[in-house]
């Protein structure tokens, strides 16, 4: 059996460029270092929350972050949030979830008068208009979770407080 080598040449060269057009990103795919950095409007949605794994309406709590971060790779970022209620914390980035911790002293009242602390621990991930990951994606949705610790105001399991978050970028 003989082969022609001109068509031969021409039909790998038509697989090659099919195979280079599917790996290809699509035209206006952005491909980011997985950081984000700018200006991004926080909100933790009470009309959503839970409290021991019941809904119970909380007050919405919306503040606008500053975000500086930078990443070896697309799966391990460190940075920095600003917050414009008057902290800033360390934010860090494992795989696709972004993690900021946070302590709040004098988080829950108790029936005596007194406050027991609070730890909120808010995580988020990339999603695009469709809710789908897509860690180049500038808005990001997760849970706001703040616990309380055990024993305070005479209850010995915990307290915890579930919202639904979302951080969208404005700038």
């Amino acid at each position: 059996m003989r082969y022609n080598s001109s068509a031969t040449h021409a039909l790998l060269v038509g697989v090659a460029v099919s195979v280079a057009t599917a790996l290809a990103p699509a035209a206006g795919a952005s491909v980011g270092d997985g950081s984000i950095n700018g200006t991004y409007l926080a909100t933790s949605d009470g009309v959503w929350a839970k409290t021991d794994d019941q809904y119970r309406d909380a007050p919405t709590v919306t503040s606008i972050w500053t975000v500086s971060s930078s990443c070896p790779n697309k799966v391990d970022c460190t940075g920095q949030v600003t917050s414009d209620q008057g902290w800033t914390l360390p934010l860090t980035k494992r795989n696709t979830f972004w993690v900021l911790v946070r302590d709040i002293p004098q988080w829950l009242p108790c029936p005596d008068g007194t406050f027991a602390h609070g730890t909120q621990r808010i995580m988020f991930y990339p999603l695009d208009d469709s809710g789908n990951v897509n860690p180049d994606s500038s808005s990001f949705a997760g849970h706001d979770k703040i616990f309380g610790d055990g024993g305070n105001c005479g209850r010995n399991q915990s307290v915890v407080l579930d919202l639904p978050f979302t951080l969208v970028k404005q700038s």
